[in-house]
């Protein structure tokens, strides 16, 4: 188990804090497309298997809705971990459609061009474990 000083990030099911600098929400994601509702895109599914339950936030159905329930989750976390149900499916609608209204809103901004995660999360770089202490170059 990881102490709770080293942890950063932490990944929850649900929208709540944790005991880190960080918290961020895992979210399935279903969405109409042009061909089919996300409905019927799941029905589809559920013939060859389940959707597998998780403790996670699931979403299915419109773009702007899902922009809806991401504005809310912004309020409440850091961040959210997308699960798309189909990657080329969901991907081009997440791209098309949910990221320009959310930047559009100023519910994400664009990243920044040569900063890393950690700097856009405000989190400063952590210590090498390999690198001796009280060694100076």
């Amino acid at each position: 188990m990881v102490p709770a000083a080293d942890v950063d990030v932490t990944l929850v099911g649900q929208p709540r804090r944790a005991a880190s600098p960080r918290t961020f929400v895992e979210v399935e994601v279903a969405l109409d497309t042009p061909a089919a509702t996300a409905a019927e895109r799941l029905a589809d599914l559920q013939r060859h298997g389940a959707w597998p339950e998780r403790d996670r936030v699931r979403y299915s159905g419109s773009a702007a809705g899902f922009v809806v329930l991401l504005t809310e989750l912004a309020a409440q976390v850091d961040g959210v971990r997308l699960h798309p149900l189909v990657l080329d499916e969901d991907l081009a609608v997440l791209s098309a459609l949910v990221t320009p209204a959310l930047l559009r809103t100023g519910v994400i901004t664009r990243p920044v061009a040569g900063q890393s995660l950690r700097s856009t999360l405000g989190l400063a770089r952590p210590t090498n474990r390999f690198t001796a202490t009280g060694v100076t170059r």
